[in-house]
């Protein structure tokens, strides 16, 4: 089982009747509790909300055509920008599962699979526990890197 946070949405506010887009403030709470809960139950954890940026993504990606106007849904390139990333950790960490059960071993580990995958942001990072958590961080204070 792998447990995903979700990135930054907005929602819709009405200040004396007009209508405005604001972050949801239910996000951070509902990453909050998909975090415990992933630590709780020492399931694998993929923290999209952190890879993709965190608090104030939603703009930066917005900004790039990646979230569509509703700033809750992508736009097609956005679902393969966050396709890509999750793909890239299963394998990250996939390779680092591969290469400390190869160094157990004593065989070289596995050359050219961990290159080939785009490094969209910092990569999962190992965290000690009886648990696999695939987190990514970000490559810089906007997200992911986007080409």
């Amino acid at each position: 089982m792998l447990l995903t946070t979700p990135m930054e949405v907005y929602r819709r506010q009405y200040i004396r009747g007009a209508r405005r887009l604001a972050p949801n403030a239910n996000t951070p709470r509902t990453v909050n509790v998909i975090r415990a809960a992933a630590a709780q139950y020492r399931t694998a954890l993929w923290d999209f909300y952190a890879a993709a940026g965190g608090e104030g993504a939603n703009a930066v990606w917005h900004g790039k055509n990646l979230i569509q106007r509703d700033r809750v849904h992508f736009t097609q390139a956005g679902y393969e920008v966050q396709a890509d990333m999750l793909y890239a950790a299963l394998m990250d960490a996939y390779m680092q599962y591969s290469d400390t059960r190869q160094g157990l071993a004593g065989d070289a580990a596995p050359q050219g699979l961990a290159e080939s995958i785009p490094a969209r942001s910092g990569g999962p990072a190992a965290i000690p526990g009886p648990a696999p958590l695939i987190t990514q961080q970000p490559l810089n204070d906007h997200g992911p890197d986007f080409h």
